[in-house]
């Protein structure tokens, strides 16, 4: 099954989160909040769908002429499997040496997580649960919704809706004010917040926890144009693609070095010890309505001059009879900041970690050395993956680069390391379709540059446990 966010999965997670309070698991790809959904997760940690293409594909296009032809790599007759080729476009600069970074699980206080909500909502925002909207809100999201551009398809239900909920709405908003330090047993949550000129954000946190998380809508959807463009490709219906044509980014309502200032600054404002990774255009809409365009920015954790990977939209395929050797002690640690003209829509750091010390790492395989090992494992990991039995995949290779991971310590989930690792992007395809774009699937593996092994820093070790007793 191809991997892709579904635009509409989304939508009806946004809808049901707006009126509803129904649970629906979103796709990490756009950051989508609501009440059931809570803050976007890693889906590395909440789904492991299959990344091997259907079985029963339809007929494949004309064949088309590959922008670049990799080296084939000969499998043995007497053991069948993927064909595994590589693309020029893999070389990569190898590291002759690296530090390690040693770290412990962040556990933010009440008084920590305070000051990150005045950071982001302001000194006089209110912290609250059960808000209910007052009919005044209700006419004019129904206002909206009867005006907006938005081709969405669930639009006469939305609207069915905010005229069921202005009729028995409050005049006034009503809520239940409350503070940080109020929810010290209460585990991870997830509550409005009443901003100072009276809009409503969304946060989700924990006491004890590592991690934070501020909308500022409660029911909002923001899409990267890297995402867009992927999922354009493998569009089903004509609906689809026109929803995604129109969630497609356009030009910014800010200059990107003006977003990256505030973004950079918040980041810094809060102690987030994490440095730029990327940033792309982004659209942001809010309750189907209101449409704006910003940028999306990814922190993330780096030794010197490399990085900890993490990419939008990324899922996680692992074998059960072929698993990784170790995981993280917890989610990844990474910092989303969106921004457009009226500020910043998005703070959401998660996977938070304190770090304790290095470890210098020399002697790290260079690229020709992980070569073999890197075709070992993928034809150990999709070897059992045919079509009508004797349909094999192809695998194409197409980068290296080298970054660092963070893996469970001896420590348990208390502490990990960062170490030297290589992030390595291929793409799939059943060896009977055309050498088409739209066939093609994209997806990652990583290796520990130290010994070669086939390591797995998108997932925990809990996690990769249930994986290892599954099989």
């Amino acid at each position: 099954m191809r991997k892709r966010a579904f635009a509409s999965l989304v939508l009806a997670c946004l809808l049901s989160a707006l009126f509803l309070g129904g649970g629906c698991q979103v796709p990490t790809g756009e950051e989508a909040t609501g009440p059931a959904v809570g803050a976007p997760q890693q889906s590395a940690d909440a789904a492991l769908p299959s990344a091997v293409p259907d079985a029963e594909a339809d007929a494949p296009p004309a064949q088309e002429t590959p922008a670049q032809t990799p080296a084939q790599t000969e499998q043995p007759q007497s053991a069948p499997g993927p064909a595994i080729t590589w693309l020029d476009a893999a070389a990569a600069d190898d590291p002759v040496a690296m530090d390690g970074i040693a770290v412990e699980k962040a556990v933010f206080s009440a008084e920590r997580l305070t000051a990150m909500l005045s950071a982001v909502a302001g000194d006089d925002a209110v912290l609250c649960r059960n808000y209910t909207r007052s009919a005044q809100e209700w006419e004019e999201l129904l206002h909206q919704l009867e005006n907006s551009e938005y081709p969405n398809l669930m639009a006469p239900d939305a609207v069915r809706m905010a005229e069921e909920g202005m009729a028995g709405a409050p005049k006034a908003p009503e809520y239940e004010p409350l503070s940080v330090s109020e929810l010290a047993d209460a585990g991870r949550v997830s509550l409005d917040v009443v901003e100072g000129d009276g809009s409503v954000a969304y946060v989700t946190l924990e006491i004890g926890g590592n991690s934070f998380a501020y909308f500022r809508s409660e029911v909002q959807l923001v899409t990267g144009q890297d995402m867009c463009e992927q999922n354009l490709l493998l569009c089903a219906t004509e609906a689809e693609r026109e929803q995604l044509n129109w969630l497609m980014p356009r030009t910014p309502d800010v200059a990107q070095e003006d977003a990256l200032a505030l973004a950079e600054g918040l980041v810094q404002k809060l102690d987030v010890p994490l440095e730029l990774f990327y940033s792309e255009p982004c659209s942001i809409v809010t309750d189907y309505a209101a449409r704006s365009d910003g940028w999306k920015f990814i922190f993330t954790r780096r030794s010197g001059t490399y990085p900890a990977q993490f990419w939008d939209g990324q899922w996680c395929y692992v074998n059960p009879e072929a698993p990784p050797v170790a995981g993280g002690p917890w989610e990844q640690e990474v910092c989303t900041v969106v921004v457009d003209a009226d500020g910043v829509c998005v703070f959401n750091w998660r996977g938070a970690a304190e770090a304790t010390g290095t470890t210098a790492h020399d002697a790290l395989l260079a690229q020709a050395d992980m070569r073999p090992l890197i075709e070992a494992e993928l034809t150990d990991i999709y070897r059992s993956h045919t079509k009508q039995g004797d349909v094999y995949l192809d695998i194409c290779i197409t980068e290296m680069q080298a970054g660092i991971a963070l893996l469970g310590g001896d420590g348990g989930a208390a502490t990990g390391e960062y170490v030297p690792a290589w992030y390595v992007s291929y793409r799939y395809k059943w060896s009977d379709e055309a050498d088409a774009e739209e066939n093609w699937s994209p997806d990652m593996i990583v290796f520990d540059m130290t010994d070669g092994r086939y390591i797995e820093p998108r997932i925990t070790e809990e996690k990769l446990r249930q994986i290892r007793a599954a099989g």
